[in-house]
């Protein structure tokens, strides 16, 4: 997790390593915890912390994008490149998806291939599959 300027500009699965240093706690890391959680016991399906995505200009056209993919759906590479004006940029649409540097928050894991398969998630396809689970079943309540 990284945090800029009370805005949240980073969250990935990987934590740890040699030179990790866990953001100080305060009101907007115990607030981005605290959404996480209830994002996770299907209390929230929408984040109200501020968040920035900083990358090309293409790639923030398609995260802005998948934030508008609504929770427990998904969407195919195909359908953002076609939704941002670029219907043939569908492999750069998935480069991009994959630099996201905010997990969960820009619900990158809604995004799947064009026959229906889970395809490539940075955090690893049974984290993905996981996610879409917990959406699909919280949703169905």
């Amino acid at each position: 997790m990284t945090v800029e300027d009370q805005t949240l500009t980073c969250l990935d699965f990987v934590i740890g390593g040699p030179n990790f240093t866990p953001p100080p706690l305060d009101s907007l890391v115990s607030t981005v915890i605290n959404e996480l959680n209830e994002y996770f016991l299907g209390q929230r399906q929408n984040f109200t912390f501020s968040f920035k995505a900083t990358g090309s200009s293409f790639q923030e056209v398609v995260w802005q994008d998948l934030v508008t993919i609504a929770y427990g759906e998904t969407i195919t590479y195909n359908q953002i490149a076609t939704r941002i004006g670029r219907p043939k940029a569908t492999r750069a649409v998935g480069r991009a998806v994959n630099q996201n540097p905010l997990s969960i928050v820009i619900p990158c894991h809604r995004v799947i291939g064009t026959s229906g398969h889970l395809t490539g998630y940075r955090g690893g396809l049974d984290k993905k599959a996981y996610l879409l689970d917990l959406e699909k079943y919280y949703k169905a309540q």
